[in-house]
């Protein structure tokens, strides 16, 4: 088990580092068409899979948000509203906060089908960039979990939201292959999703606080 989850993690995150340099160096990496999907106002996603690995999800992620950077950056930093941003999650709970990170306990799924796990998160605000991986000090019902969400101007005044993120469940079970499907479809979506309630249920909390 330990030998996986090590081999899981260094797997996650050498997949990753082209999608947090694709992150940082704006849209110049995705398609013409891609491009015009964005600037539409579409998600535009890159799914990961592991043929080897039923259990491995994840992928990269951009999305084109009507709100200056300042303004989307707030929302992703507030960890009370994590249950309303992120897709397919019925509870979140912050074990401890400080100024630039933070631990958070989440349960997603969907009735009474879902999986628990705990994420430790570091922002950095110069650059709206946050980096989250598992707390593999906790017990959880996630082998590795990985990814990022970056937050950077698009013309107009828009933000871009890059997100990627690769995680890796537990051994396939009758009732875990319903909620891996369930995790599957929400995990690139959150780009969409925070787009969806900080343009919003959520715009005036953040438009107010910026203004």
């Amino acid at each position: 088990m330990k030998n996986r989850l090590a081999t899981a993690l260094v797997a996650s995150v050498l997949t990753l580092f082209p999608l947090v340099a694709a992150a940082q160096g704006g849209v110049e990496g995705l398609s013409s068409y891609e491009q015009s999907r964005l600037a539409a106002g579409h998600l535009v996603a890159r799914a990961e899979r592991a043929a080897d690995d039923p259990g491995r999800l994840g992928g990269h992620s951009w999305q084109v948000v009507d709100l200056p950077p300042d303004v989307v950056w707030s929302a992703v930093r507030d960890a009370s509203r994590y249950r309303d941003i992120l897709p397919g999650v019925q509870a979140v709970r912050v074990a401890s906060a400080h100024d630039d990170a933070m631990r958070v306990e989440v349960v997603q799924g969907r009735g009474s089908i879902s999986v628990r796990y705990h994420m430790l998160v570091r922002f950095n605000d110069a650059r709206r960039l946050a980096m989250f991986r598992l707390d593999t000090t906790k017990r959880n019902d996630v082998q590795a979990a990985w990814g990022f969400v970056r937050v950077r101007p698009y013309a107009g005044g828009k933000s871009l939201v890059s997100f990627g993120a690769l995680t890796d469940l537990e051994q396939p079970t009758l009732t875990s292959t319903f909620v891996r499907a369930s995790i599957d479809r929400a995990l690139l979506a959150v780009p969409a999703s925070l787009k969806a309630y900080v343009e919003g249920a959520g715009r005036d909390r953040y438009v107010n606080a910026e203004g």
